[in-house]
């Protein structure tokens, strides 16, 4: 199934919305702050770019988070690190069943407010708000910004993709953002039960390539969106079930003890 398709199934009808220069418009300038409650927390979104999270819908999103809270619960995980965090909504999941810390990786800086509105607001102490991309290298990268649905951001520039949502919103203004390895939490994680959720829009393979040693040393439970299949190959190759999700490229990877 075309990516496409799938977004249009799970944002209808925001997604056509959105495609068009003057909604764009209105929403770039006009979209106010607002504020909602989500997992008991007072959280900040944006009125009309954020309204899938406002008005919720159910469907298969809804089975992948299902699936997220489970693997918390069977894993007991007690780090979660939310790379692609957007408005939280996974880390705020996290936070309801008792993750102890939580790291939310947002190189969006709308976002980034957003998430620290929340956070100074619910006065969270165990919530880190990581102001980078992850990566394959510490420096610096061109982030394509998705100023559209604030979901699409990425290392990755999808514009010429006519089947990508950069393509069907107009994306393809960038600006830099510094960039982390999660190799860099590789110390603070042994010996600790580790969740990630990696939702980077197609850079998810530089994400795996500074990750290894952390992965080595964590065996973390990874839930990923992953559009080549190809790139989880490693995974098997180091003792992971693959499982693949309700939302068509969505895969949980849970590493089996030998």
């Amino acid at each position: 199934m075309k990516l496409l398709t799938v977004i249009r199934d799970r944002f209808h009808p925001l997604w056509r919305l959105r495609q068009l220069r003057v909604f764009r418009f209105i929403q770039e300038k006009l979209d106010p702050d607002f504020r909602c409650r989500c997992e008991g927390l007072s959280i900040s979104v944006k009125l009309l770019r954020d309204a899938s999270v406002i008005l919720p819908h159910g469907g298969k999103e809804n089975e992948s988070r299902d699936a997220f809270r489970k693997a918390i619960d069977d894993h007991d995980i007690d780090v979660f690190f939310d790379i692609g965090a957007n408005v939280g909504l996974y880390s705020w999941g996290a936070l309801a069943k008792g993750v102890k810390d939580i790291f939310l990786v947002e190189p969006d800086m709308t976002n980034q407010r957003l998430l620290a509105k929340t956070i100074h607001r619910n006065q969270l102490k165990n919530c880190y708000l990581l102001p980078f991309a992850m990566s394959d290298s510490v420096g610096v990268a061109k982030f394509f910004l998705d100023k559209a649905s604030g979901t699409t951001g990425s290392l990755e520039d999808q514009s010429d993709n006519d089947h990508s949502l950069h393509h069907a919103y107009g994306v393809g203004e960038w600006c830099s953002v510094p960039t982390l390895k999660l190799d860099i939490f590789t110390d603070f994680v042994k010996d600790r039960n580790v969740l990630i959720k990696i939702d980077v829009e197609g850079a998810e393979e530089s994400v795996f390539e500074g990750a290894m040693n952390f992965i080595q040393a964590a065996r973390p439970t990874i839930l990923v969106e992953c559009f080549d299949r190809s790139r989880l190959d490693v995974f098997e190759s180091m003792g992971y079930i693959i499982t693949r999700l309700p939302e068509e490229y969505n895969y949980l990877l849970q590493y089996k003890e030998k």
